[in-house]
């Protein structure tokens, strides 16, 4: 039984996919139907030949010559997009807390103030955050 199309599998996508991005869609099918359905081993054409009968979708339609191929996010895009993500909420998380953030140990010196492994650090300093 054919799973659910995903959004950015297309006859324009499948036909311009490179094999990482395949297996990354077949991965995915195969983590939909709980089972493996498709199997990640072949050249690429077979792969995408796999999809498009998985999906119903009919590779041998012409394509639109003015369209670009779309960039459909692969495995590494999809990670990074996450580590971002996640990054942007420890970064919210930061910015609404009252205490303050050390992101280094933090040792004191013989005058009692506070030091961190690149130097003298003020205790209520925060940079300001890049990840808006």
């Amino acid at each position: 039984m054919p799973g659910t199309l995903p959004a950015d599998v297309t006859t324009l996508t499948l036909a311009h996919a490179k094999g990482e991005q395949l297996k990354f869609w077949i991965d995915g099918a195969n983590r939909e139907a709980g089972t493996r359905v498709l199997t990640k081993g072949g050249r690429v054409q077979e792969l995408r030949e796999r999809l498009a009968v998985y999906y119903g979708l009919d590779l041998s339609a012409p394509l639109p010559s003015n369209a670009p191929p779309a960039g459909p996010s692969t495995r590494e895009m999809d990670i990074h997009k996450r580590q971002w993500a996640h990054l942007r909420n420890l970064g919210a998380q930061w910015e609404s807390s009252p205490e303050t953030f050390a992101l280094c140990r933090s040792t004191s010196n013989a005058a009692g103030e506070s030091q961190t492994a690149h130097g003298a650090l003020p205790a209520a300093h925060r940079s300001p955050l890049l990840f808006s």
